[in-house]
């Protein structure tokens, strides 16, 4: 029987993509980061674990921080304070999900459709996991972030939403495209994505700047000193262009793309 995942108890321990990381960090730090976000990478690098990490230095109520090479402040966290733990403790989303699956086994059939797959560690943090059978983000799941977005939190300073893939269905892809054009202010999406490609329409990838999250390969272990993982050399943060639907505008897919500038380094 494998053993229970551990998150790393600091960013220090977490091995792949310094710099991104690192910019995360000093983006949260100075108050900076935005309202929704992309980790990409491939499957078992980390994203998840990552995304629980930046929610925790979001979240806790000691709210320490380490300084830069440069002098520059970075979040983190203490991992030892009410929020911290209780974020950490959906660290092993794969258990959780199956108990959640369980539970909604034994509803009357009726229930049963109309009840989605949602992991809540902590009254401001929710978790949408892919709905099994299909495994796809489904429209009452983004429905009830949707929902929930527009509360304000009730014991941290933010409420955050982790969309653990961005494999969705067509629906639930288009609703969540309003909020994350015009996210509240108290808000935090993270969506990880193996290929931000998967996410429809493609409007919603342009709605949040992008992470690209070159971790260390499912073979290594990213809590491993000894692990070393090689980055690109143009690995690094950045904000897609962004231009704005104007009413009245024809249909994308009835016309012609507008070229768009390249993307452009993210300013945090």
């Amino acid at each position: 029987m494998d053993p229970a995942p551990t998150l790393p108890t600091g960013f220090d321990a977490f091995l792949g993509n310094a710099p991104a990381v690192e910019s995360l960090r000093a983006a949260i730090a100075a108050t900076r980061l935005p309202h929704s976000l992309i980790l990409s990478g491939p499957a078992g690098a980390g994203k998840y674990t990552l995304a629980l990490l930046l929610a925790m230095a979001v979240e806790c109520q000691r709210q320490p921080s380490d300084l830069s090479s440069s002098g520059q402040p970075l979040a983190s966290f203490c991992g030892v304070c009410s929020n911290c733990t209780r974020i950490a403790a959906a660290a092993n989303l794969e258990e959780q999900v199956a108990a959640a699956v369980l539970a909604r086994e034994d509803l009357r059939e009726t229930d049963k459709k109309e009840t989605r797959v949602l992991i809540q560690p902590h009254p401001d943090v929710l978790i949408l996991p892919p709905d099994p059978p299909q495994l796809l983000i489904k429209l009452g799941q983004v429905r009830t972030l949707i929902q929930r977005a527009h509360y304000l939190p009730s014991e941290a300073p933010r409420k955050i939403f982790i969309l653990t893939s961005a494999a969705m269905m067509k629906e639930a892809a288009n609703s969540l495209l309003k909020v994350l054009e015009e996210p509240p202010d108290t808000v935090l999406i993270l969506i990880l994505a193996e290929n931000p490609g998967e996410l429809l329409p493609p409007s919603a990838r342009a709605a949040a700047p992008s992470a690209s999250a070159r971790f260390p390969s499912k073979r290594s272990n990213p809590c491993s000193p000894r692990a070393a993982p090689k980055f690109p050399p143009n690995s690094a943060l950045s904000s897609p262009a962004w231009r704005r639907e104007q009413p009245g505008a024809p249909s994308p897919s009835t016309s012609k793309p507008t070229p768009r500038p390249a993307p452009t380094p993210s300013s945090f």
